[in-house]
């Protein structure tokens, strides 16, 4: 979920979920839409409040921002900063090893 100062970690190849939450009843006129950012580049506009971002990769890191909005106008912004992580793999080969790590 979208809360201000959360933050995130995944690992390239996985998936993550981006939820808005707003509460039941604290939007009057009813939610219309909801906008996701990445970077400041508008990415989806969402009825859902749902964002997803399928095969990670080490360039989506950083901060997302969601913005719902209604015919009263844009509600207060959410963030949160995603971490990306390469995947590592480690080989064994007898007594020798070899960590691989994906840039």
């Amino acid at each position: 979920m979208l809360n201000n100062a959360t933050r995130s970690v995944a690992v390239t190849g996985e998936y993550i979920l981006l939820k808005c939450n707003v509460p039941q009843g604290a939007a009057n006129p009813q939610l219309i839409k909801y906008r996701f950012y990445h970077a400041s580049k508008l990415l989806q506009n969402s009825a859902s409040g749902e964002y997803v971002i399928a095969n990670i990769q080490l360039v989506d890191k950083g901060q997302y921002k969601c913005v719902a909005s209604n015919l009263a106008g844009d509600g207060p912004e959410m963030f949160i900063n995603l971490t990306v992580y390469g995947k590592s793999n480690v080989y064994f080969n007898g007594d020798n090893f070899t960590l691989i790590l994906e840039s």
